[in-house]
């Protein structure tokens, strides 16, 4: 059987972790998608939960379609804003107005597996040293039809944090893991997301930096991928820079990518030993890990795209 939807996966929650676990989703004009993925943290075995919507000033009916949920389920709370202020922006509130011992991003446009939270929660069960566990995942399409399946293969469960960074560096593909769930004491000691194109690599970074990351086999995660996400609405390094900040500028992804992994190992470092050998291993492979991406963007614009039938 596949394992999605498998009744193997539901859990028991007496032998999980019991605290409170935020979801937050951060949205703007995502009146097409946030209904499911509202029901779909709504649906999750494990009860404890808060859910919390950031609008970015939605100019759709993203925000009655919220609260037409909320009146349903009280644990949804509306977090309304009066202008855009940009993807990282509304990303960080959210961490900041949760109140749970763990915290979860959902976009919009994603859907978690019913089981999610509570498979997640069970690897943090006696192990004060994992700060993130992130489920494998499936890519689907604009109606919700399994497109293939994604691992992550991290491999970050280990105990050296530079062995961690630097194996994260290298394995780092479509950084599903950010939306995993974060011991959130933990997410707040970082810098959380930046605004710049990328910067959800630095977090996680920093995460690993912190502590182990675990990954669950299931694939507990739904990544949508249609015309109008970010990643396809927002081709230009400009429009890029918007997303995340309507006043950030476009700069070079490479070059700030680099600075700020360097930076986020140099800040962790406890010692100023430890902190030249670890911003020199950060550095080094960061500066590889980067050219490997633009070698593999060049492979994608050159392969020929199917003529549509």
């Amino acid at each position: 059987m596949d394992k999605l939807g498998d009744p193997a996966l539901r859990l028991a929650t007496d032998s999980s972790v019991t605290g409170l676990v935020s979801i937050g989703i951060p949205v703007f004009n995502g009146s097409d998608f946030i209904a499911e993925a509202l029901a779909s943290a709504s649906s999750q075995t494990y009860g404890n939960i808060e859910i919390l919507v950031a609008d970015n000033a939605s100019c759709d009916d993203t925000r009655d379609i919220v609260r037409d949920a909320a009146s349903r389920d009280k644990r949804i709370r509306l977090l309304p804003s009066d202008h855009n202020r940009g993807a990282a922006f509304n990303y960080n509130r959210l961490v900041h107005a949760a109140n749970g011992e763990f915290f979860q991003w959902l976009a919009h446009d994603d859907l978690l597996e019913p089981t999610c939270i509570e498979a997640c929660l069970r690897a943090f069960k006696d192990r004060p040293e994992v700060c993130l566990v992130y489920p494998s995942s499936v890519i689907i399409d604009e109606v919700g039809s399994a497109v293939r399946e994604h691992d992550e293969h991290l491999d970050l469960d280990i105990d050296s944090p530079t062995h961690r960074a630097v194996r994260l560096l290298w394995r780092l593909r479509m950084c599903h893991a950010v939306f995993g769930l974060h011991r959130r004491s933990t997410l707040l000691s970082t810098d959380l997301i930046q605004p710049f194109d990328s910067s959800d690599y630095t977090l996680l970074l920093e995460m690993a930096l912190r502590g182990h990351v675990v990954e669950v086999d299931d694939r507990l995660f739904k990544r949508r991928r249609h015309a109008s996400d970010s990643r396809s609405a927002n081709r230009s390094k400009a429009d890029i820079a918007r997303w995340f900040s309507p006043n950030a500028k476009p700069t070079a992804r490479s070059p700030r990518l680099v600075r700020s992994f360097v930076r986020a190992t140099y800040a962790w470092a406890p010692t100023r030993t430890s902190s030249l050998l670890a911003t020199t291993a950060v550095g080094a492979n960061a500066v590889v890990t980067e050219a490997r991406w633009h070698l593999r963007a060049r492979r994608r614009a050159r392969t020929p795209q199917p003529r549509p039938r």
